[in-house]
């Protein structure tokens, strides 16, 4: 089925049909990760959470859930080519120690509670 024409039908059953934008980015293997570079990837997806880019950043685990292998961000921009454009200057993809891919998310369903206990500076995601 078409990405539009599934679009269309989810809202049309009353999904949430939000979408979004899934950047995979995995070791090239046989490259370690440099600490100035991972430093700079840092920055850099702090920045794009600043301009509200980045919805969820984080560490990407293996098979086995015991070794980092890349990292997952869930993207929210105008459009695929737009994600692509910003996986690409992420300066970890520039320096060719991780490979990424971008591809189309349609969140439609799940449940996220967030509360902020503001005294204690606090944030818990549930």
């Amino acid at each position: 089925m078409a990405w539009k024409d599934y679009k269309e039908t989810a809202r049309e059953r009353g999904a949430l049909a939000f979408e979004c934008y899934v950047v995979t980015s995995l070791l090239v293997e046989g490259k370690a990760v440099d600490h100035g570079i991972l430093k700079q990837h840092l920055a850099y997806i702090a920045e794009q959470e600043e301009l509200g880019t980045v919805m969820f950043a984080g560490p990407l685990s293996d098979e086995t859930g015991e070794d980092i292998v890349g990292g997952m961000l869930i993207m929210k921009t105008a459009d695929m080519q737009k994600a692509e454009q910003i996986a690409a200057n992420d300066p970890i993809h520039l320096a060719g120690i991780r490979r990424f891919s971008v591809r189309r998310w349609l969140i439609n369903e799940g449940g996220l509670s967030v509360t902020f206990n503001l005294g204690a500076q606090k944030v818990a995601i549930a």
